[in-house]
């Protein structure tokens, strides 16, 4: 009986733990309004380096910019891309596989 207990309530302990990294995870990933405006206003002035050597984006300089320390690169690649596409879909270009993707997930 006792043991049973026990089991149910080491159970429940790791139910609460993995909903709170869950909305941990998805806090972090929300952006807040005053980083989404941070963000457009560094893009539009200073844009955004792109490294063909490693085939990928250099946020380096855009984060000190826009103070985004506690972003990842890859946060920052994927809020850019769905950003991209965005603006795509408004001026009625063509979108790719992959660009409509990420619009639907940052944008609605």
């Amino acid at each position: 009986m006792y043991l049973q207990k026990m089991e149910k309530k080491e159970k429940m302990e790791a139910i609460v733990k993995e909903r709170e990294r869950t909305r941990f995870e998805e806090q972090k990933a929300k952006w807040t309004r005053r980083e989404e405006s941070e963000f457009l206003r560094v893009v539009s002035t200073y844009g955004v380096n792109y490294d063909r050597k490693k085939a990928q984006y250099d946020w380096t300089k855009f984060k000190s910019i826009a103070r985004f320390d506690k972003k990842t690169d890859n946060d920052l690649t994927d809020y850019y891309m769905s950003f991209r596409a965005m603006c795509k879909k408004v001026c009625n270009a063509k979108l790719n596989e992959e660009e409509g993707a990420s619009f639907l997930i940052f944008f609605f």
